[in-house]
């Protein structure tokens, strides 16, 4: 059970920094070549486009750090602030939860 909940605690650090990473895309640039496929020309459709996208990413950035701030979160109170960089550069990196393993 602990390294079924320590690979949960990886992926969810993962996903978390993968959805942050895809909060900054810049997916919104994409609105005006869509809608011009959709409707040549139509104004309000790429500004409803942006808009929807723009949403959609901030919801997107806001999961990620709810996900990966509380992964975050739990490894701050478990090591030594010094180390909590390199022990979360280590899960993105390796996946492992457990540091000398």
């Amino acid at each position: 059970i602990t390294d079924e909940k320590s690979y949960m605690n990886a992926l969810r650090l993962r996903l978390g920094v993968a959805l942050i990473v895809l909060w900054f895309l810049p997916f919104w640039l994409l609105a005006a070549p869509i809608a011009n496929t959709i409707s040549p020309g139509d104004a309000q459709l790429i500004a409803q486009l942006t808009t929807a996208i723009v949403i959609a990413q901030t919801l997107i950035g806001i999961i990620g750090f709810y996900i990966a701030g509380g992964q975050v979160k739990m490894i701050l109170k478990n090591s030594k602030k010094r180390e909590a960089f390199r022990t979360i550069r280590r899960i993105l990196i390796t996946g492992k939860v457990e540091g000398k393993t």
